[in-house]
């Protein structure tokens, strides 16, 4: 039986907390967890920066990340992704990359390339495209599909959209892998992110039957981490990490 990964979610912190350069830093000096899951957005000039949304607010104005310099969201306490690496090899963890724009996707091949992680590296998008792109540049970490979706409002969805959106991503991941592997050769999917509210017993079991490692995300009960880590999932994800200190 593996072990499963205690993983801060959003860096460990919620609201203004979450992403941010001291969250991160706190979460990973915590002996009771494994890594941080950190969310990645492109700036104007090309960096690597750490926010979930794509919107920041300046001055009382909501401006895009993207036509921004880093310079210009510093203050804020927005981390980089290099900073958040030369933190995880400080502390042997492990780092879980969510991309939440396929922009981003040439930058960060182009720094897996240029950087040397100490600890695997798990990456999640809801793209498949994207997922195989970044593997054939980077085949060494754990590659996951997530139905999380690009926008945060999207959460506002019906619950029987999302359903749909999430089987039909399972159910013909399989497919798709079969197919791209004619044209890309090395790459797969290696696991599966959801949302802990679709998490049963036997959607976990059904996904671990077809070999997927399955990560589960927006846990805010101990009850739930009991729950799944006695499901045998791959990871747990959370803000809320003091919860995992009461299960260590």
């Amino acid at each position: 039986m593996n072990k499963t990964l205690f993983i801060a979610h959003r860096g460990g912190g919620a609201g203004v907390f979450e992403n941010k350069r001291e969250t991160i830093k706190q979460s990973l000096s915590k002996d009771y967890i494994d890594g941080v899951e950190v969310d990645i957005r492109l700036t104007k000039d090309g960096v690597i920066a750490i926010h979930h949304d794509r919107g920041v607010y300046i001055n009382g104005k909501r401006v895009w990340i993207d036509s921004l310099l880093y310079s210009e969201i510093k203050h804020l306490g927005i981390s980089t992704l290099y900073e958040v690496m030369q933190l995880a090899n400080k502390y042997q963890k492990i780092i879980n990359i969510d991309i939440k724009d396929e922009s981003c996707t040439t930058a960060l091949v182009d720094f897996l390339k240029r950087n040397k992680f100490q600890n695997k590296l798990y990456i999640d998008c809801f793209s498949l495209e994207t997922l195989f792109l970044i593997e054939e540049a980077y085949p060494n970490g754990i590659y996951s599909l997530t139905h999380n979706p690009k926008d945060t409002y999207d959460f506002t969805r019906r619950f029987v959209v999302k359903i749909l959106l999430l089987l039909t991503s399972i159910f013909f991941s399989r497919a798709i892998v079969y197919i791209l592997r004619k044209k890309f050769q090395k790459v797969a999917v290696d696991g599966i992110t959801i949302y802990s509210r679709f998490a049963t017993k036997n959607f976990v079991k059904d996904l671990k039957t077809f070999g997927f490692l399955v990560f589960v995300y927006g846990v805010t009960k101990k009850s739930q981490i009991d729950q799944f880590t006695a499901w045998e999932v791959d990871g747990i994800k959370t803000e809320r990490i003091d919860l995992f200190q009461k299960t260590s």
